[in-house]
């Protein structure tokens, strides 16, 4: 995955997608720095063994849970097998959008087996209610372009 900037918009330029495999669940990874894959925790919820996969490939790697975040949704995993980290590069993370920033959000929302990307602006930052941890955070909304 390669981040874009020019001026204040974010352009995501997708060279890769990790699928984390559950016998229930399926969802979007991204590497960061450390060989790290952070992911959404809701995907590995009530977990016994993860496994990711990068796009266009069928081999699917043995991942370990490093950290789960229930309250803000998040994960983040690692894989032991080098082979998994081959043509892979880390996303480097930036600094938060302002309002009215472009953006674009990327992942497989409800139903779908595809990857989805959605682009919009940053419409609103305020504190929402994030239903997997029952607490309150701050989050983004996006209006579509």
């Amino acid at each position: 995955m390669s981040p874009r900037t020019r001026g204040n918009q974010f352009h995501l330029v997708i060279d890769y997608d990790i699928t984390v495999f559950l016998s229930e669940s399926k969802g979007t990874g991204f590497i960061i720095s450390g060989r790290k894959v952070l992911t959404n925790a809701h995907c590995v919820k009530h977990y016994t063994q993860v496994k990711l996969k990068k796009r266009g490939s069928d081999v699917k790697y043995l991942a370990k849970v490093l950290a789960i975040g229930n309250e803000c949704d998040l994960v983040m995993l690692t894989v032991e097998d080098d082979e998994f980290w081959e043509g892979l590069s880390p996303i480097e993370l930036g600094s938060l959008p302002a309002l009215q920033d472009a953006v674009s959000v990327v992942g497989y929302p409800v139903g779908g087996d595809t990857i989805s990307v959605t682009s919009g602006v940053v419409s609103r930052i305020e504190i929402f209610p994030y239903v997997q941890g029952s607490t309150e955070l701050l989050g983004y909304r996006l209006m579509q372009l």
